[in-house]
């Protein structure tokens, strides 16, 4: 199957936060997003039944169908150069653990602004409080973000189906109609480990993808198959989401802070936090999309 060009926009090079800023300087800093290129696309084709095992791996796994054949495709691409899977899982559950945490404590801080936005009177005592969880919510995604192992990073091997034996799953001409149809999109770098493995496997990307996504699903854990640095990179741009929610909620309640008082110092030492928070998930995930 052939590569056709995904319309992603170019991404945006994110600036670096000056030592002191304003709250609007901080919004604009939050509400940057990564963008991650895919400019490359496949379209495997599933037979019904195929479809419902994909189907439900990729629900098991929080994905779309497209994102789990993608995700399948490259973490069997570069099988000789992944750790273990029991490492790989390891980080993405604790990358996934400290967003739900962010998204739960993020959730109340939005409450709690819209109702200082609406013109109530904060509580010293419970507000410190609410800062306080957030800002340990805030240093645990940090923390799970510069656990993840850098570029460059050697990689022990890992038990699972080499990049070459994929071929050996590769589907043959199918009797019935193979009518339900993904379209899993690849960044320069991925496309560049897909079309190798595929290759050396005989095969064209769409048939190496659509062979390593049933593979995965058929796995017995397929988070686990799956749990490639495509996939930690996606929790990554969930980790910047969330923290770009804080921020906005942050900047939104410093106007209706005593400017000499506890809680709006707190506030600004939070925000220093979430800043750094997304400093760090930026580097992290510039230097896994360049794997």
């Amino acid at each position: 199957m052939s590569s056709r060009a995904c319309d992603d926009p170019a991404p945006t090079p994110r600036a670096t936060a000056p030592a002191t800023f304003s709250p609007t300087e901080t919004i604009a800093h939050h509400r940057r997003r990564l963008v991650v290129p895919r400019r490359h696309r496949v379209d495997p084709c599933f037979s019904d039944d195929e479809w419902t095992e994909i189907t439900t791996a990729a629900r098991a796994c929080e994905l779309t169908p497209g994102g789990f054949t993608s995700a399948a495709a490259i973490a069997f691409a570069r099988a000789e150069r992944r750790a273990s899977r029991s490492d790989e899982r390891r980080m993405l559950v604790a990358l996934m653990d400290a967003n739900a945490d962010l998204h739960a404590i993020g959730g109340r801080l939005n409450s709690f602004a819209r109702y200082v936005n609406s013109g109530g009177t904060p509580s010293p005592e419970p507000a410190a409080r609410l800062l306080e969880r957030v800002a340990l919510a805030v240093a645990h995604v940090t923390s799970a973000v510069t656990a993840l192992p850098p570029a460059g990073t050697k990689q022990s091997p890992c038990p699972t189906t080499p990049a070459a034996d994929i071929g050996r799953y590769h589907r043959r001409r199918s009797p019935t109609a193979r009518r339900n149809r993904t379209h899993p999109c690849f960044s320069d770098s991925e496309w560049a480990d897909l079309t190798a493995a595929a290759s050396a496997c005989g095969l064209k990307p769409g048939g190496y993808a659509a062979a390593a996504a049933l593979v995965a699903a058929r796995s017995q854990n397929p988070r686990a198959a799956i749990a490639d640095t495509r996939r930690q990179l996606e929790e990554l741009m969930n980790s910047n989401r969330q923290l770009a929610a804080v921020g906005n909620n942050l900047t939104q309640l410093l106007p209706h802070l005593p400017v000499a008082g506890h809680l709006h110092d707190q506030t600004q030492r939070v925000l220093v936090l979430v800043r750094d928070a997304l400093d760090a998930v930026d580097t992290t995930a510039a230097a896994m999309a360049g794997k």
